[in-house]
């Protein structure tokens, strides 16, 4: 603003991370249809987990560092609309362990298998003071070998 005496008294702010980077996310369609989100960078992730259903399948390396992977089940996709964790296809789950082992950095790419947890994303949050670390606080983690696609 300019000042009665026609001095400029603006305060510049800078703008945050978030309205600089805008987040890349990777989008895939899974065998079945049903949209899959990939998150390569912690503020993709993060984006990821904000942005997510409660009902959407969250999918991570376990114990490692690797990509957040959404399966997108609150998604309408035609005149489908996927419902629940429990009536999701082996395969739209098979597909999203696959992209969170793809995008994973490091030699797990290229390993054979990984263990993958994935649980709904209401499951999922933050741990205070461990940036980019994720829980369950229900316990409830699933476990799951990635098979080798074709």
């Amino acid at each position: 603003s300019v000042g009665a005496d026609g001095d400029n008294d603006a305060t510049i702010r800078r703008p945050s991370v978030e309205s600089v980077i805008q987040p890349m996310v990777l989008r895939f369609v899974a065998e079945d249809g049903t949209p899959i989100l990939v998150g390569e960078s912690a503020i993709e992730n993060d984006q990821l987990c904000r942005r997510a259903s409660q009902r959407d399948l969250w999918f991570h390396l376990d114990g490692r560092p690797s990509p957040h992977v959404i399966l997108q089940l609150s998604a309408t996709v035609g005149k489908r609309k996927s419902s629940t964790a429990a009536s999701t296809s082996a395969a739209a789950i098979r597909d999203a362990c696959q992209l969170c082992k793809a995008y994973s950095r490091g030699p797990i790419r290229r390993a054979p298998t990984c263990a993958i947890i994935y649980v709904e994303a209401k499951h999922v949050g933050k741990v205070k003071g461990k940036g980019g670390v994720v829980a369950d606080p229900s316990g409830r983690v699933h476990l799951s070998r990635a098979p080798t696609r074709t």
